[in-house]
């Protein structure tokens, strides 16, 4: 056989393999697509988060001198909010459903303007509980924890909270 025909026998197979799809198979993204759908996403929240805080902080105590601020700050807290929304998108585009479903409970989770102090306060921190849950479950999608067999990185992050630990943070 010459060399260009099992050439071509090579092309026309891994184009067959390539296109296999089974039915029924929940397909994601690659880990690149992934972590950069998350990354997006968690900038995005993070945004949305500060720009509310802003918003809420200068809204009721500011008074009629707010108002300019107020105004400067609406657009960007809408455009932050757009760019969730997209965001939230992305993740369901590739992501496994755990982490979709947090992704989704982070978004459910961003604080009422219109809420009290108070109230704000503890939607805010709810929503920052959301936020981490998020971060844990990408994290572990993209298997960023070290394996049982991994013992070299599981004596770094012992080393590391204890670190933490002694110097007040916690973990």
């Amino acid at each position: 056989m010459s060399s260009s025909l099992i050439r071509a026998t090579g092309n026309v197979t891994s184009a067959v393999v390539n296109r296999y799809r089974p039915v029924g198979v929940v397909r994601t993204g690659s880990a690149e697509d992934r972590a950069q759908s998350y990354r997006r996403f968690l900038d995005a929240t993070t945004q949305v988060g500060l720009n509310a805080t802003w918003f809420h902080g200068i809204k009721n105590d500011g008074g009629k001198s707010a108002e300019p601020f107020l105004l400067d700050l609406l657009p960007r807290l809408t455009q932050s909010g757009n760019e969730l929304a997209c965001a939230v998108q992305g993740v369901r585009l590739c992501a496994p459903a755990f982490v979709i479903e947090a992704a989704e409970a982070v978004a459910e989770a961003i604080p009422d303007l219109a809420l009290d102090k108070q109230d704000f306060g503890k939607a805010n921190k709810e929503f920052v509980r959301t936020q981490a849950a998020f971060l844990e479950a990408a994290r572990h999608d993209l298997d960023y924890d070290p394996k049982w067999y991994s013992m070299l990185a599981k004596r770094r992050e012992s080393l590391f909270r204890k670190r933490r630990t002694a110097r007040g943070v916690e973990s």
